[in-house]
């Protein structure tokens, strides 16, 4: 048996995970019950494996604490210990795990890239006691080796020792019947970018609070459902959380707005550092607030998540610099902007094409504002007016404020009046069950509904080609209604 004593120039980060007690088939030695896992690693390390760790955790019911090194003693001859890091580990665990790993072990892993060991040690300081060395040549190996090539994480790294009885569950825990079906497949990964990307964020110990939550929701498949490729998961779980914290007095009744606003905001909060996620709670919040005044024409308890999208998808794409850019914009206004309009525009007679058209005309059309840049305000549209992106986007806001579903479109045509294509930026409406084109839209005398934009009915109205994006808000991209040209 080893010595007891650890040098004092031991610095690492110790974690406690504590498990429901389990039986296991006994080897010799060992008590057959298991209440604590020690995880021993330095800062660096500890930051990358932390993630997968938790996620572990929360299938296999762990709770995990920080302990700091002061008190390793009280914890180095607990029955189990895992050790991440190899023998040029930073902070003293070097110096721990070469006094485990026999010299071709050490060896194979300072001199081989991408190498990568799970190594057992018994009875190391204590009978019974079983250690995993969990190491890989640098930190990313040594993560690459907690995660496992199958994102397993450590219940793959302790399996060596733990799975005894070959079950293929470690520790012989049945998973946590709340997340046990999120282990394997795309719902495990969404969580796991969750948990990576709140930790910029949050505290673990916030984390911890908002994926327990989570995990227990019983609406949470409502949002992992509609995540698309196209999405950025831990930004739109990261979004769905901060809703709850910051706005529960809505957040029960108005889930289905929050999961709108998640999925709606998520790339945009990604990509711009303009958009803050106070500024994505905000709009959820004073919407959600209007709908409970009763002030807003639509009632936004009972609007599906899908048409919800098109209430709270208020940011700015510019169609002309996205065609040519690949995608840019994601800002939006601010919820005390949403405040101010609502207060303008809100009569208790709701006329939806008649108010948003008064909101669009308001805005004085000018070529010297073409598009739409971060710093602008609402009342600096409204003084300094801008062309048909500008009246579109400051619709659009107004629609947001009242809670009238709308999409941002961007229209090309020639019609056998005109000479030249026009470009157009207008609004279509959602009434009465149907999607209806447009707000001064120049190229229809009415709103159109979109079944009726057919090459015969363009072709009718003297129309020799037309094309209509719509921005779909959710994938933060354009959608081609109609691209036709007459022969």
């Amino acid at each position: 048996m080893m010595p007891r004593a650890i040098t004092l120039m031991l610095v690492p980060l110790i974690l406690t995970i504590e498990v429901f007690p389990s039986t296991l088939t006994a080897h010799p030695g060992q008590t057959g019950k298991i209440d604590r896992i020690v995880v021993l690693c330095n800062d660096y390390d500890y930051s990358l494996c932390w993630p997968h760790l938790y996620w572990e955790g929360e299938i296999y019911n762990y709770i995990i604490k920080d302990v700091t090194p002061a008190y390793f003693d009280q914890f180095k001859e607990s029955k189990f210990l895992l050790i991440l890091g190899g023998p040029l580990a930073y902070d003293g665990v070097g110096e721990i795990v070469s006094s485990l790993l026999s010299e071709d072990e050490k060896q194979y892993l300072m001199s081989d890239r991408d190498s990568r060991i799970i190594a057992v040690r018994r009875d190391v300081w204590t009978d019974g006691q079983i250690v995993v060395i969990a190491a890989g040549y640098d930190r990313y190996d040594t993560e690459s080796t907690v995660k496992d090539i199958n994102g397993n994480g450590i219940a793959d790294a302790l399996e060596p020792i733990v799975d005894q009885d070959g079950d293929g569950v470690s520790l012989n825990i049945d998973p946590n019947p709340e997340v046990k079906d999120l282990a394997d497949d795309r719902y495990g990964a969404y969580i796991r970018e969750f948990v990576d990307y709140s930790l910029k964020y949050w505290s673990r110990d916030e984390l911890q609070a908002s994926l327990n939550w989570f995990l227990s929701w019983d609406r949470k498949y409502e949002i992992l459902d509609r995540i698309e490729d196209h999405d950025i998961p831990g930004a739109a779980l990261y979004i769905l959380s901060m809703i709850r914290i910051e706005a529960p007095e809505y957040f029960n009744e108005y889930y289905k707005l929050a999961i709108a606003t998640s999925i709606t905001w998520d790339n945009p909060l990604y990509v711009q550092e303009k958009t803050t996620v106070n500024d994505v709670v905000g709009i959820f919040r004073v919407i959600a607030g209007f709908n409970e005044d009763g002030e807003t024409y639509y009632d936004l308890k009972t609007m599906e998540v899908e048409l919800l999208t098109e209430v709270v998808g208020v940011y700015f794409l510019d169609p002309g610099i996205f065609m040519v850019d690949g995608g840019v914009g994601g800002f939006g206004p601010k919820p005390e902007e949403l405040v101010y309009l609502h207060g303008k525009y809100y009569t208790p007679i709701h006329d939806t094409f008649m108010t948003l058209t008064i909101a669009y005309m308001s805005v004085p059309y000018t070529l010297k504002r073409t598009t739409v840049l971060p710093n602008m305000t609402i009342r600096d549209i409204e003084t300094k007016g801008g062309a048909c992106v500008v009246q579109a986007y400051y619709a659009r806001c107004v629609a947001a404020a009242l809670g009238i579903p709308t999409r941002y479109v961007a229209g090309f045509w020639k019609s056998t009046y005109d000479d030249e294509d026009v470009g157009h930026a207008f609004l279509a409406y959602f009434d009465d069950g149907k999607w209806m084109y447009g707000i001064a839209s120049i190229a229809f005398d009415e709103p159109v509904e979109e079944e009726m934009i057919t090459p015969e009915f363009l072709s009718s109205r003297g129309f020799t080609k037309m094309e209509l994006m719509r921005l779909d808000s959710q994938a933060y991209t354009y959608v081609t209604i109609i691209n036709w040209e007459e022969e």
